[in-house]
């Protein structure tokens, strides 16, 4: 996703908001300016005869610097 210069990522639910930008900045060649992250609970499903959850799991947005891309290869 890339809205107003910022992606979207599934981060390891351990992870900080300082180890995010790092991981961005070294991996991507680009600077940050900022990082949100979001929780998000996982759905209870029904099987059968009893109810699964899946995992809990983390979204990270990044918002880059004025200039920054990154390029996903999603053309």
């Amino acid at each position: 996703m890339n809205v107003n210069n910022q992606y979207a990522f599934k981060v390891d639910v351990n992870s900080t908001k300082r180890e995010i930008k790092k991981a961005v900045e070294e991996y991507f060649s680009v600077e940050v300016n900022k990082v949100r992250v979001l929780k998000v609970k996982g759905k209870s499903k029904r099987s059968r005869f009893r109810i699964k959850k899946r995992p809990n799991w983390k979204k990270a947005y990044v918002s880059l610097a004025e200039g920054q891309t990154i390029d996903v290869g999603m053309e």
